[in-house]
């Protein structure tokens, strides 16, 4: 954790696990895969410090498998209960590593870090699952790309107000940045986001394939090895233990069967690959965060900020467990002072652009033009627990998005076919 940083958080920093954007992060990911697959040119952020314990000399290509939600301490509980991932992993002769999350720890900003050439959420421009837009002096919802309602105005569609996803990043997507080395990819999504205008923004010089499920992508994933000896790294993304660790909790019955029919899945597939698959391919599975249990007896409401509601300039962005608030012009610090009188120790309350200049997100520089703009004013971290919401809240038990060590870790699996015993 930087000084900057420890500062900037006081007393929570020791609840807070920081984004080790140096060398220990899903930033750090497409470089260390450019370095695999000899790409070496177009990163923003180095590989991973130390690497992923594979010679690159042994790897011909890379599959890349983002299981959304899946924490390493979730992870690491149910290890301890059930062997059979680390069973898994052993038989391929692989290695486990754990690696952070961006900030915030979020599916839209942390899988754009991920899909980029490196390039942290400062530079993606993507600062919350929703953030204001001055172009278009809305905020928006950046995984619906629309702007949300508020008094007055309705919710209306990004694409009609003008904003393309193909080009709202400044920078170039990890699938553009092999290219440019002579590295041919494909990817996998499930059918009904595959064209969304977010895989459309993350996407860029790539067409991917839809999938039923992820037996479906795994499949598709090993006929291409076997058969297109020209592709030389593929993404196949699954969505469904975030799900259910939103609606059930990550702590659950609901996440364990889940997990262990996940876990079966990657198994069956890797042990039924065809040597001229396996050869020289290298399996990465990661995740883009973990999630924490949000009793309601924890949940919060704007509402409670009743004495600042004047003081908003329209409504926040990010989400419940980090939250962009907005301030009228001037009244910022008012406003900050508002927040941390009212939440007390439950979330711990940052001058967003101080946030900004302290490489919360990344960075400092060099920085998205409108990072400073459609960061909060404020912006409300939550410890714990805890989450704030604007309006009603939603009936999920897991969420994510702030720095607790469950949400912030996640694990970096590396299995080497070629060495399956």
């Amino acid at each position: 954790m930087s000084d900057d940083l420890a500062s900037l958080l006081g007393s929570a920093a020791e609840a807070c696990t920081l984004p080790d954007y140096a060398g220990g992060s899903i930033l750090n990911l497409p470089a260390e895969i450019g370095r695999l697959l000899g790409v070496h040119d177009g990163w923003e952020a180095p590989p991973l410090r130390g690497g992923v314990g594979v010679d690159a000399r042994a790897v011909r290509r890379v599959a890349l498998v983002l299981i959304d939600g899946l924490g390493w301490n979730r992870l690491r509980r149910h290890v301890s209960e059930d062997p059979a991932w680390g069973r898994m992993v052993a038989r391929f002769g692989g290695a486990e590593l754990t690696v952070t999350s961006v900030a915030p720890a979020t599916t839209t900003v942390a899988t754009t870090v991920l899909l980029s050439n490196g390039a942290p959420p400062v530079r993606t421009g993507i600062l919350g699952y929703s953030q204001r837009l001055p172009g278009v002096g809305r905020v928006a919802d950046m995984l619906y790309w629309r702007a949300v309602a508020e008094p007055g105005r309705a919710a209306q569609d990004l694409e009609e107000m003008g904003v393309a996803p193909e080009t709202f990043l400044p920078t170039p997507s990890l699938f553009q940045t092999l290219a440019r080395g002579g590295v041919a990819s494909e990817a996998f999504l499930p059918r009904a986001i595959r064209r969304s205008p977010l895989s459309r923004l993350q996407f860029r010089g790539a067409a991917p394939r839809g999938a039923a499920s992820l037996e479906d992508a795994l499949r598709q994933l090993g006929e291409l090895f076997a058969h297109r000896p020209d592709i030389r790294f593929a993404y196949a993304y699954h969505s469904e233990l975030d799900t259910v660790s939103h609606l059930h909790g990550p702590e659950g019955e609901a996440w364990t069967t889940t997990f262990m029919r996940i876990q079966a899945t990657l198994e069956g597939w890797l042990a039924s690959l065809p040597a001229a698959a396996r050869d020289g391919t290298l399996v990465l599975i990661t995740a883009d965060h973990g999630l924490v249990e949000t009793p309601p007896d924890q949940r919060r409401h704007l509402t409670s900020l009743r004495s600042s509601i004047p003081l908003l300039a329209g409504p926040p962005g990010g989400e419940p467990r980090h939250v962009h608030l907005y301030a009228r012009k001037g009244a910022t610090r008012a406003l900050l002072d508002a927040a941390r009188g009212a939440l007390g120790d439950a979330f711990v309350v940052l001058d967003g652009h101080r946030a900004l200049d302290a490489g919360l997100y990344g960075g400092p520089r060099p920085r998205h033009p409108e990072s400073e703009a459609r960061v909060g004013d404020v912006v409300v971290v939550a410890l714990g627990g805890a989450t704030l919401w604007a309006d009603v809240p939603a009936a999920l038990r897991g969420m994510h998005g702030a720095l607790d060590e469950r949400e912030m870790r996640v694990p970096l699996v590396a299995l080497p076919l070629s060495a399956q015993r």
